[in-house]
């Protein structure tokens, strides 16, 4: 039996190679076009429906000056002839060389070029319409796979800003040991949330940005013992299958985000059952070694543009820090810490 998500069926049918059969909603040379700062990057988007401009719009950045030369172009074809409405099935994903296919529905679909920067969708309009899906998967998807052809370097950690002086603070460590919850607890402290799981990183005249996407937060089942506020949502099945709790980290904790800041602090995470919270230094070369080894690889030729991103943050002042803490409590103990780090470095 073969895939539902085939190539054939996603993308064939867009609205441009449908001319003959029905009068398109907007020919192709007037199609709508705008253009973004996605993670440090300029992108084009073009569509020939107002419903993606829109998305893109109160997902992305807007650029008020149109760039000579986009970083990325992306076209999103929408399909008035489809009916489907959410909920959306999980995506299915399949590679070969340089492209790289995502099947958002049985007729829905993203092709994406990693040499080129450049991508192509078809989607439904109720797909275009649901800004959420845009912010949680379409946006991010597009971002870790062309991100680092753009520019752009993922990693997996997340980060809060201090608001004061927009100083970022990085929570690396692998799948489980509670970056979500951190970050969300200090957010609830003052800390501007910055991302939770995935944050993107630019390396440009020897400087270092963290960037951000308005992305839902993604907690784990437990979250709900240590936020109140998760009372009134209930987990459902993420992207990679497993329960968890996704919601906007605004309107249910009320928490301030940034979607910018200069990284000053890197802290691993490390839990301890029934531990105190406990912090170390830990020296450039092994934080090169464990930040290298929680990311995925990429093509040779970018490898570079990765490893150069993970030695700038490696000079940063990098700590560990093992607890077996609630996350209300770390995050009393990361605040401190931060504070003590701050006032040493302006005593210096």
């Amino acid at each position: 039996m073969s895939d539902p998500y085939t190539f054939p069926k996603a993308l064939a049918e867009s609205p441009s190679s449908s001319r003959r059969k029905r009068r398109p909603q907007r020919a192709a040379g007037s199609q709508l076009r705008g253009y973004y700062v996605a993670a440090g990057a300029a992108v084009e988007v073009s569509s020939n429906s107002p419903l993606v401009i829109q998305a893109a719009s109160q997902v992305l950045g807007r650029l008020e000056q149109v760039p000579s030369r986009p970083d990325g172009h992306l076209q999103f074809n929408v399909d008035e002839r489809d009916a489907s409405q959410p909920p959306w099935p999980k995506p299915y994903f399949a590679g070969l060389d340089h492209l790289v296919f995502a099947g958002l529905s049985p007729s829905c679909a993203l092709l994406l070029d990693v040499r080129r920067c450049r991508g192509i969708a078809r989607l439904c309009p109720g797909m275009a319409r649901d800004t959420a899906y845009w912010s949680s998967l379409i946006f991010p998807v597009v971002l870790g796979i062309l991100g680092p052809s753009m520019g752009i370097v993922p990693l997996h950690c997340a980060c809060v800003v201090r608001p004061s002086d927009q100083a970022g603070l990085l929570l690396a460590g692998g799948s489980g040991v509670g970056k979500s919850t951190l970050a969300v607890a200090l957010a609830k402290l003052g800390f501007a949330l910055l991302s939770d799981d995935w944050t993107y990183f630019t390396l440009r005249d020897g400087c270092t940005s963290a960037w951000g996407l308005p992305t839902p937060v993604k907690l784990l089942p437990d979250a709900g013992a240590h936020f109140g506020e998760l009372a009134r949502h209930r987990p459902t099945r993420t992207l990679n299958g497993e329960p968890g709790f996704e919601v906007d980290p605004v309107s249910t904790f009320s928490v301030s985000r940034s979607l910018r800041c200069e990284p000053r602090w890197v802290l691993f995470l490390e839990r301890e059952p029934r531990a105190r919270c406990r912090a170390r230094p830990v020296a450039a070369q092994q934080a090169v070694t464990l930040l290298d080894g929680d990311t995925p690889q990429w093509w040779p030729e970018l490898e570079g543009r990765r490893r150069a991103v993970i030695a700038t943050l490696s000079q940063c002042r990098c700590l560990a820090l093992r607890h077996g803490a609630s996350p209300h409590e770390a995050a009393q103990f990361i605040a401190g810490l931060v504070d003590a780090l701050h006032g040493g470095q302006n005593s210096s």
